[in-house]
């Protein structure tokens, strides 16, 4: 992404994470919907805008402000977001906390052997 002045994530079904927030969001405010993972990923009025799924008079709102406000409302992402992404979003910590999931899942599924102890 070369210069980026927001990204809008009108999403109306749920998503349990959103990377083109994650992407979005360190170089540019980033307007996406109160559903699922988005508003964990975009802090609304910090990093970016959150609007109502299906609210088009609200997204519409949104966007117009950024355009109208561009030099404050557009520092929004650069508030402090490449370092917050890169701690939170790393790649490696992701697939660690992924590989923690599947162990555990795989440790309940196992049967209980009573004859160990």
């Amino acid at each position: 992404m070369r210069a980026l002045m927001c990204g809008v994530v009108p999403a109306l079904q749920y998503e349990s994470f959103s990377y083109t927030c994650a992407q979005a969001r360190p170089r540019a405010t980033v307007i996406a919907t109160r559903i699922g993972g988005m508003s964990e990923t975009v802090e609304d009025g910090m990093t970016g805008l959150i609007v109502e799924p299906g609210n088009a008079a609200e997204l519409t709102e949104a966007v117009t402000r950024l355009l109208e406000n561009r030099i404050d409302d557009l520092s929004m992402g650069s508030r402090g977001a490449a370092k917050k992404v890169s701690l939170e979003f790393d790649p490696f910590k992701v697939a660690k906390q992924n590989l923690e999931v599947y162990h555990a899942a795989i440790i309940r599924s196992l049967p209980i052997r009573n004859d160990r102890f």
